[in-house]
């Protein structure tokens, strides 16, 4: 009889254990499941990071290129900045020429006048000398 019931216990014990062996099957195919996800997960993070680097990688292009664009356009603007320097100056003495040149004038039209007033006057004295 102890052999029966030895037999009863183990076949008791061997059916507990397939039932846990079954729920810790079916953990484990619930683990690979989640497992297969993680995978997934890693690998679209793995894409983010190589579009993240490439992103980065444009940024910097992009701002040596801002930093190059903004470097000229100093450049420019001091180019630019002497010439309408001299401009002002080539302006400054234009006006002076000009000043000048209208006071010439003035005294030229003035000693025409006096050379016109001493004609008149030359013409009336020869005049009345005749």
């Amino acid at each position: 009889m102890s052999n029966i019931q030895s037999n009863n216990s183990l076949r008791k014990l061997n059916a507990k254990l397939l039932v846990k062996i079954g729920k810790f099957e079916k953990k484990f195919a619930k683990i690979k499941v989640k497992n297969a996800e993680f995978k997934n997960k890693n690998a679209e993070i793995s894409d983010f990071r190589r579009k993240f680097i490439k992103l980065e990688i444009e940024k910097t292009k992009f701002n040596n290129r801002i930093t190059k664009l903004l470097r000229q356009a100093v450049e420019e603007n001091k180019r630019y900045s002497i010439e309408n320097t001299k401009f002002k100056v080539r302006i400054k003495k234009l006006e002076k020429n000009k000043t000048d040149s209208l006071t010439e004038n003035i005294r030229c039209n003035i000693k025409i006048a006096e050379i016109k007033v001493e004609i008149v006057k030359l013409k009336d004295n020869n005049e009345k000398n005749q």
